[in-house]
């Protein structure tokens, strides 16, 4: 096995689940990414059957314009918003340094990924149009793409948490 935080080859870990040559606490580290990789799929799933909704209802019966010009506009600067506000919450709650926090500011900014495509998709009901909620659907996975990139972040912290 590999350890995460020392990038150092061992066999076995110690008896609390800890790396043997650096003390980084894997076990714990395991636990809390499964956690993490649940919340963050059920996010993503729900994301999903938003577009599910969207294509079915849309094959069915397309709603009615019934949005003002002006609400495009504001939900897209919302949504661009959004983006900000998940950067900054989740670095300030990284802050904290535990296992705790870590798994907060994932969920928190998976949640705020997952608020881009409901703005899509609210759009979508005011006739806006699929290609509309297509767009903040693209948008949401973005903020997802951005967990992923920032997981080795998350696993350096849980690695040796605070707590």
């Amino acid at each position: 096995m590999k350890c995460p935080s020392c990038a150092q080859q061992f066999t076995d870990l110690t008896e609390d689940q800890r790396c043997p040559l650096c003390g980084a606490a894997i076990g714990v580290m395991q636990q809390a990414l499964a956690r993490i990789y649940v919340i963050v799929f059920a996010l993503l799933m729900s994301c999903l059957l938003y577009a599910v909704v969207a294509v079915v209802v849309n094959l069915t019966k397309k709603p009615p314009v019934t949005a003002p010009p002006q609400l495009k506009v504001i939900l897209l600067i919302a949504a661009l918003a959004v983006y900000v506000l998940m950067v900054v919450v989740e670095r300030s709650l990284l802050a904290g340094g535990t296992v705790r926090s870590v798994q907060v500011a994932v969920t928190v900014a998976g949640a705020l990924a997952e608020t881009i495509a409901i703005m899509g998709l609210v759009l979508f009901f005011l006739g806006q149009g699929l290609q509309l909620f297509a767009a903040f659907f693209a948008m949401s996975l973005v903020g997802f793409g951005y967990l992923l990139v920032r997981m080795p972040v998350y696993v350096k912290l849980l690695c040796n948490p605070k707590d």
